[in-house]
């Protein structure tokens, strides 16, 4: 890595689909390595693909930064003296820069029809040999100034037979000069490829530490090439593993985990999430599990990245967000919920804009999660769970076919709870249980068949919190009320 005392990383994406899992890690790596180094992180947009654009791409990714709180220094309306940061907006670079390339005689104008081409490369195959493209196999290539022609890189004007380069963590790599082609730098449409635009905005944004994919390693070389014959000096390279799916794929904008912001909904911490990408594919060198994102940068040494590919698991996601939410006070924990609660009952509440702002309504909510704070992974998956002490589910026999329960035995049961439970107005924890536990002592029946008759009364659900808990939050009218229910059905 770079020692310079003017570190500068970049994250470059292409606004061709929602940021995932994998490209959030690679940004969150750039920016720990330039904060480690106290230097600075550039977000640089790289939208010359227009066929593929996404609308509301670029908009989700600056919604990612701010929440994931991994600020860039500079990027687009951020502002920054190596502006613009959209590629889209720097053409004019990009075509003097070739321009220059054309003028030493180190590309040139190429109209042949792409047709032509592919005869070529099906020829090849037919005669089992490899295709690679070379101007100078085919009669027509222009070498004069032309319209909507693209420019290519010649290869024929490389000397030696090899092109050598150092990866950071894997590294030196080299590449025989015979199997790669002369490369396009500027479209027929005038705009750049990636390979030549990336080259001269890592230049001209002094970017001194290139942290990228490992998808990238096949054109490090045309990158490498185009450094030396532009004169530029060579960052750093750093090419991060693969992040797989469970399923053992690479994950990608049309598949697992596509767009972060879905996390973000179903009530996982942004801290949580930036804790567990930076240990996937990472290790601190500690025991230490947990961290907050300023450890992150005090920890961060890239010499410990993996070459391996690392594996997206939920389980372990679904982990971190538990011990971050574990630590949040309980006005935080409110904090997180009460959107979630919201959407989770629209559009029934809708209309209620006061919901949720009424100190009761807090306090009740408090209540529901002081009783398992320690449990909850998936908050949104929590108020699947919760659900019956917010709105009271409907009672059918379905429900006692779930509980494996007997009409006729259930209904016994219930009938003779509810004339010990109306009996009492003490409703506390303390004091329901010693009620039941009586009762059931009383009754000879088994434990077993009193709790689950009055969780399927009451909750209507399996796998609740615990019985005597849910009597609480209830109250006796509530609880009293839903016992009624399930004899009236």
């Amino acid at each position: 890595m770079s020692d310079n005392s003017k570190v500068r990383t970049r994250f470059a994406p292409s606004p061709t689909g929602y940021l995932h899992l994998g490209s959030i890690r690679t940004a969150l790596f750039c920016y720990l390595f330039a904060k480690s180094k106290s230097g600075q992180f550039v977000w640089r947009l790289e939208d010359t693909d227009q066929e593929r654009f996404v609308s509301g791409a670029e908009a989700q990714m600056r919604q990612v930064f701010d929440w994931l709180g991994i600020a860039p220094d500079e990027g687009p309306e951020i502002g920054g003296e190596f502006g613009p940061y959209r590629q889209s907006e720097r053409l004019k670079l990009y075509q003097r820069f070739a321009h220059e390339l054309v003028d030493q005689g180190l590309a040139y104008y190429s109209d042949l029809n792409q047709a032509v081409i592919e005869e070529a490369k099906l020829k090849a195959k037919q005669d089992k040999r490899s295709f690679v493209f070379r101007g100078e196999d085919f009669d027509r290539q222009l070498g004069d100034n032309r319209a909507n022609v693209p420019i290519r890189f010649r290869m024929s004007k490389v000397v030696g037979d090899t092109v050598t380069w150092k990866d950071s963590i894997r590294g030196e790599q080299t590449v025989n000069l015979s199997t790669i082609e002369d490369f396009i730098l500027i479209k027929s449409d005038g705009y750049p490829t990636y390979n030549f635009a990336n080259v001269i905005d890592d230049h001209l944004m002094q970017v001194s530490d290139v942290i990228r994919a490992e998808e990238f390693i096949a054109s490090t070389p045309k990158h490498q090439l185009l450094y030396q014959s532009l004169g530029f000096a060579v960052p750093n390279f750093l090419h991060l593993p693969i992040v797989l799916g469970e399923d053992k794929k690479k994950l990608s904008k049309r598949s697992g985990a596509s767009d972060l912001m879905l996390l973000k909904h179903q009530g996982y911490l942004p801290n949580a999430i930036v804790n567990y990408l930076a240990l996937l594919g990472w290790n601190p060198g500690s025991t230490q599990e947990v961290f907050s994102l300023s450890q992150l940068v005090a920890a961060f040494n890239p010499k410990s990245l993996q070459v391996s590919p690392a594996i997206y698991n939920q389980e372990r996601l679904d982990w971190f967000n538990t011990q971050h939410l574990r630590m949040l006070g309980m006005q935080e924990l409110v904090e997180v919920f009460k959107p979630l609660i919201k959407d989770y009952f629209d559009p029934e509440w809708e209309a209620s804009r006061n919901f949720l702002s009424n100190p009761d309504d807090i306090a009740y909510l408090e209540r529901i999660l002081t009783v398992e704070k320690d449990k909850i992974t998936n908050p949104k998956q929590y108020i699947d769970k919760i659900y019956f002490l917010y709105r009271r589910p409907k009672f059918d026999q379905t429900v006692l076919d779930r509980f494996d329960l007997d009409k006729a035995d259930f209904e016994v049961v219930v009938e003779r709870l509810l004339a010990v439970l109306e009996s009492n107005q003490d409703w506390e924890k303390g004091e329901l249980i010693n009620l039941v536990k009586g009762f059931i002592k009383s009754s000879g029946l088994s434990t077993k068949f009193v709790m689950m008759s009055l969780r399927a009364s009451l909750t209507s659900q399996l796998g609740a919190m615990g019985i005597y808990d849910i009597m609480v939050l209830l109250g006796r009218q509530e609880s009293l009320a839903r016992l009624n229910q399930a004899l009236e059905e």
